[in-house]
């Protein structure tokens, strides 16, 4: 999450509705989900000159940094999400870019109980029968919303996490690309400099289809809660290196993969190419193993004689 003040900004879109995932602005209409006390908001972010440059993700930030207000002390969750034009009834007639009217329309027509709330023009209501059987109006929940965008578009419903512009797209696809074409290979390394806001994430270091049996990511702590946070439980484990000796890294290892596991070795590159940490590796040199070199802040690839280290100990 990303704070524009007062406003906490997902990093990656809670949904794509679209056949193309490679966002634009020409194909796509740009949409928020802005929490508030007493429910949510729909809005869109499109008009923006610089779009193209800027990415999605850009675009919803900077779109929030001129909404803000100098008195705004609460903090507000803002999430998201795109759809294909041409699956928003009357976009192609609409002569700017803010398409969230136009979904409301689509909302009202699929559920005639929705209407406007008169507490915020900007958001939608609904009329319940209260306990004592009394018409009374509540605004949309967060849940409400993307219940019926669901329900909307649901022909393209993507329910995986992407990376946040059209470079960081392109980033994956060739990293799948390299990994298909190679599936053979015993080791792969993968040496970058990418700031965590470009991405450190299970989906941007791994591609879309990675099988490698162990990876060690020398990527240091601070981006741990990144990777794990898309593990699948069913196949990744993450093993922790720190404190720990290399015996009981190594037992942890073969416990994961006993239990067909996927373990994840996260090790820092803090380390120097003498540390045990780099000498473990040697104990997986018949091993199918991926490694993944990045840490910007510490400017690894500057840091020859780590990465000499951790080649000598895999492959000699």
């Amino acid at each position: 999450m990303q704070p524009v003040k007062n406003r906490i900004i997902s990093h990656t879109p809670i949904r794509t509705y679209t056949s193309d995932l490679e966002w634009s602005p020409e194909k796509h209409g740009l949409f928020y989900l802005l929490g508030l006390d007493n429910g949510g908001k729909l809005g869109s972010t499109g008009g923006q000159s610089n779009a193209n440059e800027l990415g999605a993700y850009g675009c919803v930030v900077n779109r929030h940094a001129g909404y803000l207000k100098q008195s705004e002390s609460k903090d507000y969750l803002v999430e998201w999400f795109y759809i294909d034009k041409d699956k928003i009834v009357g976009a192609d007639k609409l002569k700017n870019s803010s398409y969230d009217k136009l979904v409301h329309g689509m909302i009202f027509e699929h559920d005639p109980r929705v209407k406007y709330f008169k507490h915020n023009s900007d958001a939608l209501a609904i009329d319940e029968l209260d306990a004592n059987g009394d018409i009374v109006e509540r605004p949309l929940t967060h849940s409400e919303y993307l219940t019926y965008l669901d329900k909307l578009f649901k022909d393209s419903v993507q329910n995986v996490r992407f990376p946040l512009d059209v470079r960081q797209q392109k980033m994956v696809d060739e990293r799948g690309d390299f990994l298909n074409n190679n599936k053979d290979a015993d080791m792969i390394i993968n040496v970058e400099s990418n700031h965590t806001r470009a991405g450190k994430d299970k989906t941007n270091y791994k591609g879309i289809n990675a099988d490698t049996q162990v990876v060690f990511d020398f990527s240091g702590y601070f981006a741990t809660f990144q990777i794990t946070s898309e593990f699948d439980s069913n196949v990744d484990v993450e093993v922790i290196t720190r404190g720990k000796t290399k015996d009981q890294i190594l037992q942890d290892t073969i416990d994961a993969l006993r239990n067909g596991k996927r373990p994840w070795l996260m090790v820092s590159t803090y380390n120097d190419e003498e540390s045990d940490r780099i000498q473990l590796l040697s104990l997986f040199k018949d091993a199918n193993i991926e490694i993944i070199i990045d840490e910007v802040d510490y400017q690894v690839w500057k840091q020859t004689t780590l990465l000499e280290g951790i080649v000598t100990n895999v492959i000699s």
